[in-house]
């Protein structure tokens, strides 16, 4: 195993993130793979390699404080439209003051690693009533998003977009109306807050098979299936459709 950051540190002084214990892989196909990142109060995660371009959904948020292998450089995070000015700001403050960033829950940022790699460590902070939960989607073939597939009526806001993704943020039942009555794309569907129910029908299937996400499940999309968003039960949710 190669040192990309620095040749003074030596092969022992971390680990890829892959195989980094508080980083539990949960899915993988050709195109992503998902883990799960348990950032516990009080306690570092070994120094663990980022090299791909990497989604990162807060499933239960908290403080953090993040540190770089010295002698490595700094990683690269891309905010999209949903973070407000304010949160930029808050952000930029309380880690310039205190050392630490304080994620809230289903916010989500990008880490831009592929040929710009990070190696660092993290910890929760004493204060946080429990574990940080996060959602990472590493990307293996970035740059290669195939034809954005529109999903709305009418044009819907696109939250992120680069060569490799595309990233709505839809608020339900209120965009119910909006979307189109049936969907079929290649990516990734994840309940953010509250319940998402869809119906899914493989081609030629004349049923439609009903679903509902729990906060913080997703599901995968194949390019084939359609999928259909519908009410689900309780009161108004969100959720992340990240196109590939």
């Amino acid at each position: 195993m190669s040192n990309n950051g620095s040749e003074t540190q030596s092969n022992q002084d971390w680990v890829e993130v892959e195989v980094e214990p508080d980083h539990k892989e949960i899915f993988k196909n050709e195109l992503v793979r998902v883990y799960i990142a348990f950032i516990r109060p009080g306690v570092e995660t070994l120094y663990h390699r980022h090299d791909k371009d990497t989604l990162y959904v807060v499933l239960e948020g908290g403080k953090n404080y993040s540190t770089t292998l010295p002698g490595t450089k700094a990683g690269k995070y891309v905010l999209p439209k949903s973070i407000s000015l304010k949160q930029k700001l808050t952000w930029l403050f309380t880690r310039a003051v205190h050392g630490w960033t304080d994620l809230p829950k289903s916010a989500y940022v990008l880490m831009h690693n592929d040929g710009n790699p990070i190696i660092h460590r993290v910890r929760g902070s004493e204060d946080n009533p429990s574990d940080m939960r996060m959602m990472g989607i590493e990307f293996l073939n970035p740059g290669g998003r195939i034809e954005a597939v529109s999903i709305g009526k009418k044009p819907l806001p696109v939250d992120y977009e680069d060569a490799t993704v595309r990233v709505f943020r839809l608020k339900f039942p209120s965009d119910l109306p909006r979307l189109k009555e049936s969907i079929c794309f290649k990516g990734i569907v994840i309940a953010l807050n509250g319940p998402v129910g869809f119906e899914s029908a493989s081609p030629g299937d004349s049923g439609r098979e009903p679903h509902e996400l729990e906060e913080g499940d997703f599901v995968w999309c194949d390019g084939q299936t359609e999928v259909t968003f519908t009410a689900a039960k309780g009161p108004p949710s969100e959720a992340l459709v990240i196109q590939m």
